[in-house]
């Protein structure tokens, strides 16, 4: 029988992430935070003499949130793009967590065709603090490259 210590926890400040746009990669060294989610939308099924609902899938929607200090106008440009010559930029972004104290290796995943919904355009502000920035973003497929062992 395995154990588990809490040592084996993987850290959520170790690994690396990617950004592939417009056929360039760039590390994204400033980035705070990541979050993406894959939601199960369900309809409701009734049927005669069960007073239970079942629930059918019929599609996965993904949607996260990408945390940046904000130090480049990259993000801005996209929607710029899209403004002054109507395209949409649409980007794949790669997550790697990977903890060198466990013993569980590391997990990459790509999220493709990942496409931001809003963003802050100018910000100032009299209290201390850091200019950061919050992307929400969609994305319509997922890969697991790598797997924890």
């Amino acid at each position: 029988m395995a154990e588990f210590y809490g040592s084996d926890s993987i850290s959520s400040k170790t690994g690396k992430a990617f950004i592939t746009m417009n056929g360039q990669n760039h590390e994204l060294f400033y980035a705070k935070k990541i979050e993406a989610t894959l939601t199960k939308n369900k309809e409701e099924v009734r049927t005669l003499g069960s007073r239970m609902v079942g629930h059918k899938t019929t599609s996965i929607q993904g949607e996260g949130t990408l945390t940046i200090a904000e130090i480049t106008s990259m993000f801005k440009e996209t929607f710029l793009k899209y403004i002054n010559e109507g395209i949409d930029v649409y980007f794949n972004l790669q997550v790697t967590n990977e903890d060198p104290s466990t013993t569980y290796g590391r997990e990459t995943k790509v999220l493709t065709h990942c496409n931001f919904d809003e963003i802050l355009i100018a910000s100032l502000d009299s209290d201390d603090g850091i200019l950061e920035q919050e992307l929400p973003f969609t994305f319509e497929g997922v890969e697991i490259l790598e797997k924890f062992k």
